[in-house]
């Protein structure tokens, strides 16, 4: 018990404390099994007093994944989880070591193995379905009611739920990154171009010829956006080569898209803020999540996040 709770302390953002009779004490005694004032006061410097705004659910994920009202987490020993509403809280949907990446849109649960095999959950605990099996495979994503696949040689696939229906829509052997929203698919290259797939080929809609390039692009609610190296973040205008810078800050971590309509940037000290580009155009901070490692947002509004020890916490209040 008391190992846990020093560990749980470490991912709320705890440093050791000098005061021996602490939970936070470096050294390890069984008879530690409650927090006392010194990490009490320690909380409440990082989160303040009063309600906290967000709710610990004890884990050791390592990734997360959610949509259609259901999260998952991928442990490290590959048991992928579903969580519930009775106790213990988590149900075992899938124990397979190869397991090395989750994926969740339109409500559905997908994992990628070590060996390329691409499964789909049936709906039933430790079902899982076999929908491809290439060596080759790397990243999956959701493109509107398709399922999107990169291969390591960059080639990009199709599927249409119909077993063998696989289709392939792109060739090139540079392509890093596949980003999907609505009906709309994008592709980002390893020389920071960005393309759109516009049946049957693919537009030109970007290209970055500088040295701080793109890193990262998603694509909530038919909108494009992209974090180059430096942390700006830019939205494109529907046009080629036309973009609107929205955020300039060389904190940014990350950029995250949920559901149809939310973005948020994820900073290096764990600051959360969301756009809001239908009231005004700003960002609005919400709540700063101490060692955040990744973020997941529900279709609902609901919150997500995994922070470093595989604990993940959902924020108290739904973002409107």
């Amino acid at each position: 018990m008391g190992v846990a709770l020093h560990e749980l302390g470490h991912s709320l953002g705890l440093d050791h404390s000098e005061d021996s009779s602490a939970v936070m004490w470096p050294w390890f005694n069984k008879a530690k099994t409650a927090l006392r004032q010194d990490g009490i006061s320690g909380i409440q410097s990082l989160y303040g007093v009063g309600s906290a705004p967000w709710k610990p659910m004890t884990s050791y994920a390592i990734k997360i994944a959610g949509s259609g009202g259901q999260l998952f987490q991928l442990q490290a020993d590959g048991c992928v989880y579903r969580k519930v509403d009775t106790a213990p809280f988590w149900e075992l949907t899938k124990e397979d070591s190869r397991t090395k990446n989750i994926l969740s849109f339109a409500g559905n649960l997908f994992t990628l193995r070590t060996n390329g095999d691409i499964m789909r959950w049936s709906g039933v605990p430790l079902h899982m379905v076999l929908i491809d099996s290439n060596p080759t495979n790397v990243g999956i994503t959701g493109a509107d009611t398709d399922l999107c696949l990169r291969h390591t040689t960059g080639a990009i696939w199709r599927h249409r739920w119909t077993p063998g229906d696989w289709e392939q829509i792109d060739t090139r052997t540079n392509s890093v990154q596949i980003a999907a929203g609505g009906e709309h698919l994008y592709q980002l290259l390893s020389n920071s171009d960005i393309l759109e797939y516009t049946k049957p080929g693919w537009k030109k809609i970007d290209f970055d010829d500088s040295s701080q390039g793109t890193a990262e692009i998603v694509a909530p609610d038919n909108q494009l956006y992209k974090r180059r190296h430096m942390g700006d973040i830019w939205v494109w205008v529907n046009k080629p080569n036309d973009w609107e810078c929205i955020e300039s800050n060389q904190d940014i971590m990350s950029i995250v898209a949920g559901g149809e309509k939310y973005l948020f940037q994820v900073r290096n000290n764990g600051a959360i803020l969301r756009w809001l580009s239908a009231t005004g155009r700003f960002w609005r901070k919400l709540e700063t999540a101490p060692n955040c490692m990744q973020v997941v947002i529900m279709e609902d509004g609901t919150l997500y996040y995994l922070g470093r020890g595989g604990y993940i916490f959902r924020m108290a209040k739904k973002v409107m």
